[in-house]
């Protein structure tokens, strides 16, 4: 069992210790001699940063929170490795950090908002006409914890807090820190509590995440297995929300310069792309623009119905393009929570064109979800509801049909001549990663992952959609749509077969002319030597001898 050795080796830290104990304002003054004499010398660091704690814990105590975060950075400073000789250290700061950070927990919101209300104003009013450093810290403090309280009281005065802003782009901050981020975790909280009235513009020039971000910032973490999502990715999106909703084209554009940079640099944001294609929208009036640089996106994403979506929003003035935009969307995978909007655009293009009857099942798939969220029906769903023809319209089970009907001026729009209809058969089933292979010819085959747990089964036949796309100067082909049907493939790759079944002498594997039958398909059949048989035969790959050749998926005995 090892030891650790916890009793000071050098003089001058004993004395520190033992100064702690009686006077720990003179035990701190001479820790900052020592650590000036011997900044290195790892004893006198760790009584200088005991030290540090004391006074911290003085400063909260007189509600002093910006000479006690100025303490802390002292400390971090030292950069005192976190060993089990210093553990019980670095536990005593963890803790008196989240003290500096979150404000004094025991005062009540609503003590707080009223004090701090107070106090900034006394700041402003003794504010010099010169900011420093010092002035700066006192007031990024109060208007942290003016927000904080006002978010958690729900109290709001958008005239006093847009003077905040305005005070806050002129003070000395630190950026990155800990401080200017935590001011502005509370600013995401006021958007997410809707707070009307405030100057986007003010907010928008404080911040410009991920450049003035911590590495704390993007730390990623799990509740429960799942991802919780970092702050970094809650900054950026609300930062992109604050300029869709300025509506300041020039700031989108400057930002979207980065946006490539941050998809390619932290890829589990995953909903940035869908965001990125916001603010194309956004950023230009130029529809050929627009799809010029949304149009690769949605080929390189055709499986997620925000790609179409957005499409769909582009082509807006054309309402047969968006209509089929929107229902390709809807073919794709998504959560319901995540589909209102689209299904909201297909009502209206809907409601136009005199379509009720789909019209309907759109309106009532985003009443289910709005009153399962309880959330604020849409004015355009209350309106309808209320209309004759809403009444009057008998609801249909599903819009399926419908959906699959419409796509095909999407799939042209975004992919042109390279989409084709092909018959195809089900050559293979991977259980582990749920994909089913496919083969349409000797040169076109494939994989795909059905949306849902289809049973499919080797030898199903289906008619396929495909697009055909370069990888690698390679052909491949993307699975866009498919359905069962009883046309047959070509006979390239399927065909039916009639002979005598020879049987190897291990009864391993049998033959009828070319074509293999495998030993379960023999037993199952309760097959003998030479009897005649009929089947169905698959042209695919022996993976042993990695040579393609027939294989029988079907067999009766004549």
């Amino acid at each position: 069992m090892s030891t650790i050795n916890i009793f000071p080796e050098n003089a001058g830290a004993r004395e520190v210790y033992e100064l702690r104990k009686t006077d720990p304002g003179r035990a701190y003054d001479l820790a900052c001699e020592l650590i000036k004499q011997k900044p290195d010398d790892i004893w006198i660091k760790r009584g200088y940063a005991w030290t540090l704690y004391d006074q911290i814990k003085l400063f909260l105590k007189n509600k002093n929170h910006e000479k006690a975060a100025g303490l802390l950075q002292l400390f971090k400073k030292l950069n005192i490795p976190p060993g089990d000789e210093d553990k019980l250290l670095h536990e005593k700061f963890e803790q008196i950090k989240r003290k500096i950070v979150s404000g004094d927990e025991t005062i009540p919101a609503n003590e707080t908002f009223e004090n701090e209300t107070l106090r900034i104003d006394k700041l402003l009013t003794e504010f010099p006409d010169q900011v420093n450093k010092e002035n700066s810290e006192k007031l990024i403090w109060s208007i942290y914890r003016y927000l904080k309280a006002a978010n958690e009281l729900k109290k709001y005065d958008a005239v006093f807090i847009n003077r905040l802003f305005k005070i806050y782009g002129t003070l000395i901050i630190d950026k990155p820190s800990r401080v200017h981020s935590i001011v502005y975790y509370q600013v995401t909280q006021l958007f997410k509590n809707d707070v009307k009235g405030l100057d986007l513009n003010l907010i928008s020039n404080c911040w410009n995440p991920p450049d003035d971000l911590t590495e704390e910032d993007f730390k990623e973490s799990s509740h429960d297995g799942k991802r919780v999502m970092p702050y970094a990715e809650k900054f950026i999106y609300t930062h992109i929300k604050i300029l869709l909703q300025l509506n300041d084209k020039d700031k989108i554009k400057s930002y979207l310069k980065q946006i490539d940079v941050i998809i390619q640099k932290f890829p589990k944001y995953s909903w940035l792309p869908y965001q990125k294609c916001k603010m194309l929208l956004a950023a230009s009036s130029d529809t050929k623009e627009i799809l010029n640089a949304i149009i690769p996106f949605v080929r390189k994403k055709s499986s997620e119905f925000w790609t179409w979506s957005s499409l769909g929003d582009a082509l807006q003035h054309e309402p047969d393009k968006a209509l089929s935009c929107y229902c390709k969307a809807l073919t794709n995978k998504g959560l319901d929570v995540f589909l209102v909007k689209v299904r909201l655009n297909l009502a209206k293009i809907l409601v136009s064109k005199k379509m009720y009857k789909e019209a309907k099942f759109e309106i009532n798939k985003i009443l289910e979800q709005k009153n399962k969220e309880k959330q604020k029906i849409p004015t355009e769903i209350n309106s309808w509801i209320k209309e004759k023809w809403y009444e009057e319209t008998t609801l249909t089970g599903s819009n399926n049909v419908f959906y699959s009907q419409n796509t095909k001026p999407a799939e042209d729009i975004v992919y042109g001549e390279s989409v084709k209809n092909y018959i195809g058969v089900i050559t293979n089933l991977d259980k582990v990663s749920g994909k089913s292979y496919f083969s349409v010819s000797r040169n076109i085959s494939g994989g795909f992952k059905p949306k849902k747990q289809v049973p499919f089964k080797t030898g199903d036949i289906l008619e396929f959609k495909l697009n055909e796309k370069k990888e690698n100067d390679q052909a491949v082909y993307e699975v866009l749509s498919y359905e069962k049907t009883s046309k047959l493939p070509s006979k390239e790759i399927y065909r039916e077969f009639e002979g005598n079944l020879r049987i190897s002498k291990g009864g391993e594997i049998g033959f009828i002319d070319s074509v293999f039958i495998s030993k379960s398909m023999i037993e199952s059949n309760s097959l003998k030597n030479n009897n005649l048989v009929k089947g169905i035969a698959i042209y695919l790959l022996n993976k042993k001898r990695n040579e393609f050749g027939w294989k029988a998926i079907k067999v009766w005995k004549e």
